[in-house]
């Protein structure tokens, strides 16, 4: 597997867990809920095209992984922060 496809699914991952955060503190179906799940979404596609990274199951797969991973992670952050300020 490619070194540039692994390193966008880390920075996937990381550019997703502050996102993450934002998104749990906002009401489901709202308009920054919405923001904070597609905002990562058109700058990760940006970067692809600006990397040239071809588009292949494996790589979407992985990005989808990152993705998942870091608004989860994000989010868990958000209720250890919420639990420690209570």
């Amino acid at each position: 597997m490619e070194t540039k496809f692994i390193l966008l699914s880390i920075f996937v991952f990381i550019l997703n867990i502050p996102f993450g955060f934002w998104r749990a503190n906002t009401s489901a179906k709202s308009i920054q809920w919405f923001l904070a799940i597609h905002i990562p979404i058109a700058l990760i596609i940006a970067l692809r095209l600006i990397l040239g990274l071809d588009i292949t199951t494996i790589s979407i797969l992985m990005n989808i992984v990152g993705f998942i991973l870091g608004q989860f992670t994000g989010k868990s952050l958000y209720q250890v922060s919420i639990k420690k300020n209570n």
